[in-house]
């Protein structure tokens, strides 16, 4: 597959409902898609700095964070084209991973981040993409990456060093 030989790709994620992996780039305003089947496409974006993904498989959403201003941009599948961008609301640079939880329709998005200068933070934000409203998860200590439970309503956060937890849609730890 003939890539864009840009920068840093980070936060890449597969899609299983349409068998295609969505590729964004910390140093370029585009996701690529890669379905297997047909060249990749290329979803442009209004900022660079797009450094983790999460779908919304029922609504075929991309959620693109981006941290220079804290954004996350809302990402219609099937017409490739950005519906919405949710504004300001403190995304860290370099996290890499946020999760969609598809039981309360909310994005759950490390507040800590790793970065040359070392590493911060220790929470969760919970966002509803359709209302924007955020709130907090506190852990403790730095959540580095999520992973969302298929058959469950909650999802495992673990620490950069040798934590993990499992935090359920109503924000308590399990």
């Amino acid at each position: 597959i003939a890539m864009p030989e840009l920068r840093e790709p980070a936060g890449i994620t597969y899609n299983p409902n349409r068998e295609e992996v969505y590729i964004p780039y910390d140093n370029a305003a585009s996701v690529h898609v890669v379905d297997f089947k047909n060249p990749p496409q290329e979803i442009l974006l209004p900022t660079f700095g797009n450094d983790a993904t999460a779908i919304d498989l029922r609504r075929q959403r991309l959620f693109v964070a981006s941290w220079p201003q804290g954004d996350v941009e809302v990402v219609d599948l099937v017409s490739r084209k950005p519906l919405q961008r949710i504004s300001h609301k403190g995304i860290q640079p370099h996290m890499f991973t946020m999760a969609f939880n598809p039981h309360d329709g909310r994005l759950y998005i490390p507040k800590g981040a790793t970065a040359v200068n070392g590493s911060f933070g220790s929470a969760l934000m919970t966002l509803d993409p359709d209302t924007e409203k955020t709130d907090k998860i506190y852990t403790g200590w730095l959540p580095i990456d999520l992973i969302a439970r298929q058959k469950s309503n909650s999802f495992l956060v673990f620490s950069n060093e040798d934590q993990v937890a499992e935090v359920n849609d109503q924000g308590a730890l399990v």
